[in-house]
């Protein structure tokens, strides 16, 4: 549970986690509750229904172990349940890509999956949109688009998985919406996290001062980024028409 539309739920995250819980309302009597096992808030949820708890915490269903963080290009886990032992291997960046890993392992499981079904589903993920997509561009460039309704956890996971990279390191912020009494509070936390984590991650012959454009890439390079994109942008539109493309 986070901070995301915390403006129009009471402005807290209590009241984020008092309008998720509103789903319950609708799940069935032989229903199963698939919940995050190392959040605070959703610890405290009781239903008559059945409850599987996710995550790193001794008392989950689903137990997520032995993580191998492989950077930018993903990360993998172990997943023990009841029923079986999982290796998975998760081709998104940052570590909280675990907890979507282990809900789909319990989510498969309810459907009757096999071992390599879930194995293999969770070796397959695609981000949707922009949550966490890696473009790899030209001239060794690597662009993570992560732009999708910012909110503090997710940019500072973002930004985490950025200071762990190797290689020079640009981050292009833009405003955190909808927080309410919370907005100045997260927006300067998310400067300090910029100020910690990347200037401690960047050598110093790298933090050179250089031109930038108003996107804070450098002039030259933005143009040249900027291109590349807009062309991948067509061309996976003409894909999904299935038109030529002009």
């Amino acid at each position: 549970v986070g901070d995301v539309h915390a403006e129009f739920l009471g402005g807290t995250r209590e009241g984020v986690f008092r309008a998720k819980c509103e789903i319950f309302e609708n799940l069935a009597p032989d229903g199963v509750a698939i919940l995050n096992g190392d959040d605070a808030l959703l610890n405290t949820v009781t239903l008559p229904q059945r409850i599987v708890r996710c995550g790193e915490s001794a008392h989950a269903d689903v137990r997520v172990s032995a993580l191998r963080d492989r950077g930018i290009d993903g990360i993998a886990c172990t997943v023990i349940t009841e029923r079986a032992e999982y290796q998975l291997n998760i081709p998104a960046p940052g570590r909280h890509m675990i907890y979507a890993a282990s809900l789909a392992v319990a989510v498969g499981e309810e459907l009757g999956l096999s071992v390599p079904e879930i194995e293999r589903g969770v070796a397959l993920y695609e981000p949707a949109g922009s949550r966490m997509r890696v473009h790899r561009l030209s001239g060794d460039r690597r662009l993570l688009d992560d732009c999708y309704n910012a909110n503090p956890q997710s940019m500072s996971a973002a930004l985490r998985v950025l200071a762990a990279s190797e290689g020079k390191k640009i981050a292009v912020l833009g405003d955190m919406k909808e927080l309410g009494e919370l907005t100045e509070s997260a927006h300067r936390a998310m400067g300090e996290l910029c100020a910690s984590s990347l200037s401690a991650s960047t050598p110093a012959a790298s933090r050179t001062p250089h031109t930038r454009a108003p996107s804070g890439i450098p002039t030259r390079r933005a143009r040249s980024t900027r291109r590349e994109l807009r062309s991948r942008r067509a061309a996976s539109c003409c894909a999904r028409r299935r038109t030529p493309c002009t």
